[in-house]
């Protein structure tokens, strides 16, 4: 390796070999030579969730698990001890091909290990999809809220991830942007519900004052064509 190389570089090890990373090159664009990252020590690995252990215990107790028809569609967060939880809304209704409208699913919430198949929908903002929930049950353990403005840029969080029946897993991630603000005044949402169409995709619903209530979409429609294309599903 020539003298002029070795004056811009930086070494590393990998594998029990010494390398070179150029100021040219990103040490993440040389192949791996030897060994990679065990499974275990990456961000999906038991190590890494080990680590977390804490947070998913928070997770098993605070959020719900909400099933239809033995499928788990959406996750909930408890507001209170009483059973008060919020939820997407989108997740909790479904199309009648027949009525053409929208209908309640039939769901059954999960917290810990106890189920709970008499659950109300109390209210629902289509605009903002959220929902929230009431069940008959007490002593429950509610999320902490903490202000965003506290919650720095880089900070390690978790969420719900695939879970089994009775154990939740995490999902690991890093607060990577900071806060920004969306102008309320423009259409920043299309605000309709889509699904397949034999010939196009149908409107399941639109969200009063979207872009798309205002151009006059109706639930029901089907879009067969979009800037004189045919639309393909």
């Amino acid at each position: 390796m020539s003298k002029s190389m070795r004056s811009y570089g930086k070494g590393i090890n990998i594998g029990g070999m010494s390398l070179l990373c150029l100021g040219l090159v990103s040490c993440s664009q040389l192949p791996l030579m030897g060994q990679t990252l065990p499974s275990e020590r990456r961000l999906g690995g038991k190590l890494v969730e080990a680590a977390f252990e804490k947070q998913r215990a928070v997770l098993q107790e605070s959020t719900a698990v909400i099933y239809h028809k033995r499928k788990p569609v959406s996750y909930g967060s408890i507001m209170s001890s009483d059973g008060y939880i919020i939820t997407k809304s989108s997740e909790l209704y479904e199309f009648n091909e027949e009525e053409k409208q929208d209908e309640p699913k039939e769901i059954m919430i999960i917290i810990g290990d106890q189920r709970y198949k008499e659950v109300e929908i109390l209210a629902q903002d289509v605009e903002w999809d959220i929902a929230l929930l009431k069940i008959d049950a007490q002593d429950l353990k509610p999320v902490k809220w903490a202000e965003s403005s506290k919650v720095d840029q880089g900070s390690w969080v978790v969420a719900n991830g695939s879970s089994s029946k009775w154990r939740r897993r995490v999902n690991v991630g890093i607060i990577s942007a900071k806060p920004r603000k969306i102008d309320g005044a423009l259409p920043v949402m299309m605000g309709v519900g889509l699904k397949k169409a034999k010939d196009g995709v149908e409107i399941t619903g639109v969200a009063k004052g979207s872009g798309a209530h205002d151009a006059g979409f109706k639930k029901g429609d089907i879009i067969f064509k979009f800037d004189g294309e045919d639309v393909k599903v």
